[in-house]
């Protein structure tokens, strides 16, 4: 489909599959088998790599055309913005040896800002967290601004969203060391996963269930 030059609408749901597939299932299931099979998880992550490659050209071939010091014309411009930052900011996350990627930071950040500044409550609160991510990874990244996103989108959508118990419990629990909030937070993630079935949040329990085992090492 991206080969065929769509329209803005249909481009970013290309995106958003790419992304949801290659960082949320592919990269995870490398983080599984690693340990029994380490060469299937490189391969496993080398092709979410090369999706998310895939994903961030197309997103930025478009947005190379738009005016992005302006407001969003349409919603599927912010739409296409999002998933472009989240597919730049995942190829980040998987791919650090890349430093003409990692001179690109920047650019990466500023697209997820823009999509604050235009609609802060994209996506039930995927444009905080994803905001919210740039923040703590970022150096000399506003930490306090970013665990405040975070706390906000806990409120208003933790009580059906899994995953985002598990994004916290990673970024900030096992980041500080806090081991009993960490457990904590995953517990609650299983609960949510189990009250609300359904792919995110079955895919939410699974990582949670596996961080779970491996407390030990983790702390």
């Amino acid at each position: 489909m991206l080969g065929f030059n769509p329209p803005t609408g249909l481009r970013s749901w290309a995106i958003a599959g790419l992304v949801r597939h290659a960082y949320g299932v592919q990269a995870f299931e490398a983080d599984l088998i690693e340990e029994d099979d380490p060469e299937a998880a490189r391969q496993l992550r080398a092709e979410a790599v090369s999706a998310l490659r895939l994903a961030r050209e197309a997103g930025w071939q478009r947005l190379e055309t738009m005016a992005l010091h302006q407001a969003p014309k349409a919603d599927e411009d912010v739409g296409l913005v999002f998933w472009t930052a989240a597919a730049w900011g995942a190829l980040l996350g998987l791919d650090r040896n890349d430093l003409d990627l990692l001179a690109d930071w920047p650019k990466a950040k500023a697209l997820a800002m823009w999509v604050l500044r235009h609609q802060p409550d994209y996506g039930d609160g995927a444009a905080l967290v994803l905001g919210a991510s740039f923040e703590l990874a970022s150096p000399g990244g506003d930490k306090a601004l970013a665990r405040q996103w975070l706390q906000s989108v806990l409120e208003r959508h933790g009580s059906k969203q899994a995953m985002l118990h598990v994004m916290v419990a990673e970024q900030l629990d096992l980041e500080a060391g806090n081991r009993d909030a960490f457990v904590s937070r995953l517990q609650l993630a299983l609960q949510v996963a189990d009250a609300h079935p359904g792919f995110e949040n079955r895919l939410a329990a699974t990582k949670a269930g596996w961080l779970l085992s491996r407390i030990d090492s983790l702390f």
